[in-house]
């Protein structure tokens, strides 16, 4: 049925329409008969044109495909993704958060919760609706009605501050492109001035970390010209350096106490946070293939045209010329035995997954306990938190709540987040060097409850704890290395090059960096199935060390995946010529049980991909040669070549080269067991 206004006399059609809603069955709700028209759109100085949009009381409708929304998430760094006949839309933001819209139901999930809106998302036709203004809103775009017509403001949305060691890190997250100048720079004070957008940031907020006191935000300009000047109160003389940004439209910061070596670059007058390429507009990837037989395939929108950061690593410097400059002993330090949790964030990639990351300083001990069928908890010993507790609904309904916050009258300070779960969910703890993510899967984990706890340590090793009542092998003594495979569910995933090493550079692109965020992407949909991932980077570092021989730098990656009995083992990279005609995709294997995965994965991703196929080729490679467990080495496409290169930036085909591996994975390996030893 076309969707169309309900004339005063179709009575019986609008009871229908408007019982189906009320049931959640996602059709088109009624719209009321109105003489106002459409606004038209004002965004990033142009007008954004929709090919149809229709008001719903106080919002706007527009289709998954229509040309303008595809055209706006391509502004702001985001895709679009709905396979017809499912009810769950997913929207992906530039800074990797994931928006569920389900169709008839009025709220959506984020990883912060469920928000109600006042239109639910709804099919017509062949096509899937969504409320335009809420979801500019949860893109930190504010629409502001002026007239007849609706500005679209970006926003900075998000500042994220988190303690590194005896440094902070300060992330600021916006819709777009973030302009800057410097206005003020002193031993007790920076001011950057972002032009052209807003923010919705708490005018004031106290800090207390590593050479930062407290941050102002103030908010000038005009409704199409806006401007936010951002203010930290430093420590007397602390350092202050940029770092480089991976993700699109945001900036990172360093600030460390007096004398405390900080890796990044001398914060310029005036900057953005990538680089500006004159490059064709990219168009939307080619909807990937049907996984089966009558599925249809993803709505894919495009994607921002560009992704390489503005500024490289530089070496080490501290906040006093580098002749007088001396490191303080983590010792003498104060703050170098501060631990902070610093953020939590809930992720729901899948209908049957939940992710919780809790970031946080690394060294803090924690214990987990599960009390009965349905409840978890983990509490960090010694630690404070720097953000307000948490007592939320959860985004899936096998997770009914959570919450999290600091635990009064404790004689160590102590963080505790709880979970209540439907019985007998499957749970995985994993630390890593940035905290630990917590994993409940929507399945039962098969065993009959039996009180359980374990302990664990942030920065460490990123294998599973999982809790389980079944014994594990005993791990092997020090110096002895695990058989291929003897950790059943961890894969070991390679982010090729990283720090000192920026690999292949052509068309604006850094092959570090592209490895890093496709490596990450990956990471979250294995995580979502069930799979123990653990990276050999996750940062933009060197594994062995800055500087380091070839052999030592890939016989660490090596090392990660042999010392720990990883299962499977995938190494990332972006493939480069002399050439600009050289294009395509390739997978690598040497050993011979390194084929079979290497084809499954291939497969997958020129399906997927509509890159060119350049097969699945032997060669002699380090790191697949000396991983005992089978392992491939995957040449995503070519940054030498500019339609391969276009392709690259796109955050959309970045998420394909991600589900194109993880669906290789699962076609070669399964589903991964739910039965994971206390060793791991």
């Amino acid at each position: 049925m076309n969707r169309s206004r309900v004339r005063a006399g179709s009575a019986a059609l609008l009871a229908l329409l408007f019982l189906l809603a009320l049931l959640g069955e996602g059709r088109a709700p009624v719209i009321a008969q109105t003489t106002q028209p459409i606004p038209s759109f004002w965004f990033a100085g142009t007008r954004l044109i929709f090919a149809r949009a229709d008001r719903v009381d106080d919002e706007i409708a527009v289709r998954g495909s229509d040309p303008g929304l595809q055209r706006f998430l391509a502004r702001v760094g985001a895709t679009l993704s709905w396979v017809p006949g499912a009810r769950y839309v997913i929207v992906t933001t530039a800074d990797r958060r994931t928006l569920t819209f389900t169709l008839g139901v009025p709220e959506f999930q984020t990883s912060a919760g469920n928000e109600e809106i006042p239109l639910h998302a709804y099919i017509d036709g062949n096509d899937v609706y969504l409320p335009f203004l809420t979801l500019a809103r949860a893109l930190y775009v504010r629409p502001v009605l002026q007239g007849g017509e609706y500005v679209l403001q970006p926003q900075i949305g998000a500042l994220d501050a988190r303690v590194d060691g005896r440094e902070t890190i300060v992330t600021l997250r916006g819709a777009t492109l973030l302009r800057y100048t410097t206005t003020a720079d002193s031993p007790g004070k920076l001011t950057l001035l972002f032009h052209g957008t807003a923010s919705t940031l708490e005018p004031s907020r106290v800090m207390d970390m590593p050479g930062v006191r407290r941050v102002d935000v103030s908010v000038g300009g005009d409704l199409r010209n806006p401007s936010t000047a951002i203010t930290f109160e430093l420590a007397r003389d602390a350092a202050r350096r940029l770092l480089p940004s991976h993700d699109a439209d945001s900036i990172s910061l360093a600030f460390a106490p007096k004398g405390v070596l900080i890796a990044g670059e001398p914060i310029p007058s005036s900057g953005t946070t990538k680089a500006v390429l004159a490059a064709a507009p990219v168009a939307a990837p080619a909807a990937a293939p049907a996984a089966a037989a009558g599925t249809a395939p993803r709505i894919v929108a495009a994607a921002p045209p560009t992704f390489a950061p503005t500024v490289s690593p530089a070496p080490l410097v501290s906040s006093e010329a580098a002749a007088a400059a001396t490191p303080v002993p983590a010792a003498a330090s104060p703050s170098s035995t501060v631990r902070f949790v610093t953020a939590l964030d809930v992720e729901n990639p899948a209908p049957d997954a939940l992710l919780i990351h809790i970031a946080a300083t690394p060294g803090i001990s924690f214990e987990w306990h599960r009390l009965g069928f349905n409840r978890f908890y983990i509490d960090f010993s010694g630690a404070t938190m720097t953000f307000e507790p948490q007592d939320r609904l959860s985004p899936v309904p096998f997770v009914p709540s959570y919450r999290m916050n600091q635990l009064p009258g404790t004689a160590v300070p102590t963080v505790r987040l709880a979970l209540t779960t439907t019985p007998n969910r499957r749970i995985d703890v994993i630390p890593d060097a940035s905290g630990v993510t917590i994993t409940v899967a929507d399945v039962d984990d098969g065993q009959d409850f039996v009180a359980q706890v374990g302990t664990g340590q942030t920065g460490g090793e990123n294998v599973a704890v999982a809790p389980t009542a079944t014994p594990g092998p005993a791990a092997p003594p020090p110096g002895v290395i695990p058989p291929p495979g003897s950790n059943p569910r961890l894969i070991v995933i390679d982010p090729g090059h990283g720090g000192t090493d920026f690999g292949a550079m052509h068309n604006g692109l850094i092959e570090k960096d592209l490895t890093l965020d496709i490596a990450l992407r990956l990471r979250t949909l294995l995580v979502a199935r069930g799979w123990i991932v653990k990276m050999t980077r996750t940062t933009d570092r060197d594994v062995y060390g800055p500087y380091a021989s070839d052999v030592d730098e890939l016989q660490a990656r090596v090392d990660v995946a042999n010392d720990a009995g990883a299962r499977l083992f995938v190494s990332i990279h972006g493939n480069a010529s002399t050439s600009p005609i050289p294009n395509g995709t390739t997978s690598y294997w040497y050993k011979p049980q390194d084929k079979p995965l290497a084809e499954a994965i291939q497969h997958r991703l020129v399906s997927m991909l509509g890159t060119k196929d350049d097969g699945v080729v032997r060669e002699r490679f380090y790191v697949i040669r000396r991983t005992t467990m089978p392992a491939t080495l995957i040449e995503t496409a070519f940054l030498s070549n500019p339609g391969d290169a276009a392709k690259l930036r796109s955050p959309a085909f970045r998420q394909e080269i991600a589900l194109g591996i993880a669906d290789g994975i699962q076609d070669y390996a399964g589903q991964p067991s739910s039965a994971v030893s206390d060793q791991q």
